[in-house]
């Protein structure tokens, strides 16, 4: 019997192979020129990952922050940073934790042939240390310096405080139509000189500054 810690990356990765039959087609059929995806088939399945997790609602087997934490892990594997890349993928949490196990369970997976590493309680002069931080929605009040500072690193920025993306946050996550839904701001990702697949960027409910390219 499986354990409830079992987090929601696993079981989206035991179950992609599936969904990916389904959902590929339609996503691999628009991909962009310019972007040049890792692999086709890789990428069909963690994209079918994705596309599941913001399909599943919280009155189903995945509470809200599993599928928050599989959002933060597939755009571990997908996000590309800028060279050089050594090292554990640093996942830093700022703030109060509303994870728990399904975040811990990240630790040691692989993205991007590199292992994850959690890092909790993180102060903002940490962040030139992460590939990629989550705001906690505890630090709402001090979001304006929290960016600023992450500004002056390649660090991908998540959180699912309101409003998240529109305020120069990169990925904000939020409940919607009882689905966990994203919206990207491309400015604030190309200024990092960060770049996602278009691919991931069609998934996303919403996109600020849509002229912006990654």
């Amino acid at each position: 019997m499986a354990t409830p810690s079992l987090n929601l990356a696993t079981r989206l990765l035991a179950t992609s192979a599936l969904a990916a039959r389904v959902l590929a087609p339609r996503v691999l059929a628009t991909k962009s020129p310019m972007t040049k995806p890792p692999g086709t088939k890789l990428l069909a399945t963690l994209l079918a990952a994705l596309a599941l997790a913001a399909g599943l609602s919280q009155g189903q087997e995945a509470g809200e922050y599993d599928v928050k934490a599989a959002y933060l892990f597939n755009f571990a594997r997908f996000t590309e940073w800028p060279p050089p890349q050594e090292g554990p993928l640093q996942v830093f949490l700022m703030g109060r934790d509303p994870f728990g196990a399904p975040l811990s369970a990240l630790e040691g997976r692989m993205a991007q042939n590199r292992p994850v590493h959690i890092k909790r309680d993180v102060a903002v002069d940490d962040m030139a240390a992460c590939q990629i931080v989550f705001v906690s929605d505890s630090e709402a009040r001090r979001l304006k310096p929290i960016l600023q500072a992450a500004s002056a690193h390649p660090t991908l920025t998540m959180s699912d405080i309101g409003g998240f993306a529109d305020n120069g946050g990169m990925v904000g996550l939020y409940l919607a139509d009882q689905r966990i839904q994203f919206d990207v701001n491309l400015a604030a990702i190309r200024d990092a000189n960060l770049k996602v697949p278009a691919q991931v960027l069609k998934l996303a409910h919403q996109i600020i500054n849509p002229k912006a390219r990654p």
